[in-house]
């Protein structure tokens, strides 16, 4: 017998998935709406398993499907125009639960920050509009400050002893199953919705602000979008 999804759950959800390819985020100019977004909501870093594709979209994926959940994906390139792509998003959500934003922002600090912006556009518009939709993004890949909270492996004599007292956390396990990570390498997260989100004290979308601030602590990539099916109310909720 399927397990009944009891939770307080919102219709449609928004995620953008910003690849990075290791270029660090720009930070001589403002983009507003995301670190609007990241005042609102909660922010976190997104790791991935040890063998994992360079495509962080790709891990994002990696568990589909999602219980019911319906979702399609719309690809944003250099060039494209802001306002069909919200459009685009929109007709989308008319028929889907959510739809997932890919944004490439190439190698260059120029085509970064073209994406960086079309990012901001998008969430700015459901911002401005009090959307009652969950918003999700997702920034990187990038190498993570020498200031993440991730903990770093257990070593020397009392390793065993140690590892009692801390155990793995969800975000090591799939499925029941421990799965090694690369944890030199993750993404940015932030999440918010206008009820349903609580906030931590980051200001602004910047990796050390959120790994030492940000609230979500860590998640692995493959049970993102198995957080927003359990907010949507389209699946049971994962580990505990």
């Amino acid at each position: 017998m399927e397990e009944e999804v009891k939770v307080v759950s919102v219709s449609k959800a928004v995620l953008v998935v910003l690849e990075t390819h290791g270029g660090s985020l720009p930070d001589d100019r403002p983009y507003a709406a995301l670190d609007r977004l990241c005042q609102l909501g909660c922010t976190g870093v997104l790791t991935l398993r040890r063998e994992h594709s360079q495509s962080v979209l790709s891990e994002v994926l990696r568990a589909a499907p999602y219980g019911k959940l319906s979702v399609s994906t719309h690809s944003h390139h250099q060039g494209d125009n802001d306002d069909e792509t919200l459009a685009c998003i929109q007709r989308i959500l008319a028929t889907h639960d959510a739809v997932i934003l890919h944004i490439d922002a190439g190698s260059s600090h120029s085509s970064l920050d073209h994406a960086m912006q079309s990012a901001d556009f998008v969430f700015r518009s459901f911002l401005d509009a009090k959307s009652d939709v969950w918003m999700a993004l997702v920034v990187g890949l990038t190498p993570l400050p020498s200031a993440s909270f991730i903990p770093s492996p257990l070593s020397g004599p009392l390793a065993h002893e140690v590892a009692l007292l801390r155990p793995p956390q969800s975000f090591h396990f799939v499925d029941g199953q421990f799965v090694d990570l690369d944890l030199s390498l993750g993404c940015c997260t932030v999440q918010y919705h206008p009820t349903l989100c609580r906030r931590d004290r980051v200001q602004r979308l910047f990796f050390t602000d959120v790994c030492t601030q940000g609230g979500d602590g860590v998640i692995l990539a493959e049970h993102l979008m198995r957080q927003i099916a359990f907010r949507l109310g389209r699946m049971p909720k994962y580990g505990a």
